[in-house]
């Protein structure tokens, strides 16, 4: 799966399975799409995720939809709907 595709596969999962009146929003990955975008977390994108859990925010970085629904089983939300077997 492409990653833009993955994107969209997890926003449409996350408006699914979370409580209603839950947040989702999506930043593209910087414009970049090639393998090297998909391994490795930039130091923009780690700084972000620092001032997020600053702000108190779960942060996570997951390579796929079951990874998404695993993650957030794990902080202790209570999903709507799920993937994983």
């Amino acid at each position: 799966m492409r990653q833009a595709e993955l994107h969209g596969a997890v926003v449409a999962f996350l408006r699914y399975a979370l409580p209603r009146g839950a947040m989702v929003h999506h930043s593209p990955n910087e414009g970049k799409r090639g393998v090297q975008a998909q391994r490795d977390t930039t130091p923009e994108q780690k700084e972000v995720h620092r001032q997020l859990r600053a702000a108190g925010c779960h942060v996570g970085v997951c390579r796929s939809v079951i990874d998404v629904e695993l993650t957030l089983q794990g902080w202790g939300f209570v999903l709507s709907g799920g993937v994983a077997a």
